[in-house]
C-alpha cells in the first residue's frame, strides 16, 4: 500500500505514526505531500485507484469521495458513483466517506464499492443506482475482489478479511491478527474458488473461498508497506512488490506454491518504480509510480522472464508527464494507466498515446 497508490491518506498515516519510526514517519508524508501539490495545483483529488470490467468496455477511477465510470473506446464519462453519506465512518475525519477501491462484477451486473463507510455497496452498472449494501461489521475497506464467475466477493481490511457467497449474499469472517492491527491490503482471484491475499506483515496466503487456508509464504520480516500484486492472465505467474521503509522490492514466482523470489533492481531501488503492477502479454511484467526524471516522463519498466521467472532483460517507456497510480495491461496488447492529474491514458504496446482524458475535465481530451 505504497503512499496514495489506492489506499494510503493522511488518516491511514496518523494511525500509522505510533508504529513506524520517525525517518519511515517523514518518507511517508513526503510521498503523501508530493502526490497532493501535484493535484492541488490543479484543484483536483488525486485518482488513487482504477479498474476494468471483463470485456473490456468500462473503466472506473476513484478520487476521494466519488467513483467515476467512463467508456474506454470514446472517453465518454458515464456517472458518477458515491457511498451513501448516512454510513461514512470515522465522521470526525477529513477522510469520511473517501472510497477506497471499486471493482466490477465479472458478470456485468454490478460495481461494488468499499472504502472508509460502514458497508461495501453494490450499483448497477448500466444506471449507476445503488442495488444492495452489504455489511461486513469493519468501517475501512482495504480491498475488494470478486471470483471470474461472479460467485463470491472477497473484502480486506485491517486484522482480516470476509467471504461472501454472492448467490445468497452469506458471509463468513476471517480473523487474521488478534491484535486486529495489520491490513490485508491486497487480495485477488486465481480461480473461481482460491484467491491470494498480501497483507502488510509480509504473508502471502492462499484462501478456498470456504475459508481454509492452504498455503502460506513470508515474503520478508520486514515488510513495511504491500503496493501492488499481480497474476498474470494464465493464473500461473505471480507478482508483488512492497518497501521495507527504506526501499522497494520486486519478487516474481509460482502462483501454485508462492515460491517467489527477489528481483536485483539494486540499480533503481531508490525510486518509487513498482507502486503498481500488471501482466501483459507473455511474460511481461510492467510496473511504473515516480520513476523518472520527474521533469519530462514518469517512465513505465518492462521486465522480460522466462519460462522460469528468470529475467532475460527490461526496457523503459517514458509514458506520463504525472505520478502513475494504476497500470492496467489490455487482452490486445494496450495498456490503460491512470495518473494523479487526475487523468488516464490510453497506451499501444510501444508505449505511443492513444486516448488522453482529464477527469477533473471530460471535456478535455484527445485521441491520436
Amino acid at each position: 500500500m505504497q503512499p496514495m497508490q489506492k489506499k494510503q491518506t493522511f488518516w491511514q498515516i496518523g494511525l500509522k505514526s505510533a508504529t513506524i519510526d520517525l525517518g519511515s514517519y517523514s518518507r511517508y508524508l513526503f510521498l503523501v505531500c508530493m502526490v497532493w501539490v501535484s493535484s492541488w495545483a490543479r484543484a483536483a483529488e488525486p485518482i488513487i485507484n482504477a479498474a476494468i470490467n471483463a470485456d473490456e468496455t468500462l473503466l472506473v477511477t476513484v478520487q476521494g469521495k466519488k467513483a467515476t465510470i467512463w467508456e474506454i473506446a470514446t472517453g465518454k464519462k458515464l456517472y458518477d458513483v458515491q457511498m451513501p453519506e448516512d454510513d461514512w465512518s470515522y465522521k470526525g475525519s477529513e477522510n469520511t466517506g473517501r472510497i477506497m477501491v471499486a471493482t466490477f462484477d465479472p458478470k456485468n451486473r454490478w460495481l461494488a464499492v468499499g472504502g472508509v463507510a460502514n458497508g461495501i455497496y453494490l450499483f448497477d452498472i448500466r444506471s449507476g443506482a445503488l442495488k444492495k449494501t452489504v455489511v461486513p461489521n469493519v468501517r475501512f475497506i482495504e480491498d475488494i475482489c470478486i471470483s471470474p464467475n461472479g460467485d463470491f466477493l472477497v473484502d480486506a481490511f485491517i486484522g482480516g478479511l470476509s467471504i461472501w457467497d454472492t448467490t445468497k449474499w452469506t458471509h463468513q469472517h476471517i480473523k487474521k491478527d488478534n491484535k486486529g492491527s495489520v491490513p490485508v491490503g491486497e487480495c485477488l482471484f486465481i480461480s473461481d474458488k482460491r484467491f491470494i491475499t498480501a497483507s502488510d506483515n509480509g504473508d502471502l496466503e492462499i484462501f478456498e473461498t470456504d475459508g481454509k487456508n492452504t498455503v502460506t509464504k513470508k515474503i520478508a520480516l520486514d515488510v513495511n508497506d504491500i503496493h501492488s500484486l499481480a497474476v498474470n492472465a494464465n493464473k500461473d505467474k505471480l507478482a508483488v512488490s512492497f518497501d521495507n521503509g527504506k526501499r522497494e522490492f520486486l519478487f516474481v514466482g509460482n502462483v501454485k506454491h508462492l515460491s517467489i523470489s527477489e528481483i536485483n533492481t539494486d540499480d533503481i531501488n531508490n525510486t518509487n518504480f513498482a507502486r503498481t503492477l500488471s501482466w501483459g502479454k507473455a511474460n511481461v511484467l510492467f510496473s511504473a509510480g515516480a520513476f523518472g526524471d520527474r521533469k519530462e516522463k514518469f517512465n513505465m519498466v518492462a521486465w522480460i522472464f522466462d519460462d522460469l521467472n528468470n529475467l532475460k532483460y527490461r526496457y523503459i517507456l517514458g509514458v506520463s508527464q504525472e505520478i502513475i497510480q494504476k497500470i492496467i495491461s489490455l487482452k490486445n496488447g494496450n495498456f490503460i494507466i491512470a495518473t494523479v492529474e487526475p487523468s488516464w491514458i490510453e497506451l499501444d504496446e510501444k508505449g505511443r498515446m492513444l486516448r488522453y482524458v482529464r477527469t477533473d475535465f471530460p471535456s478535455e481530451q484527445f485521441s491520436f
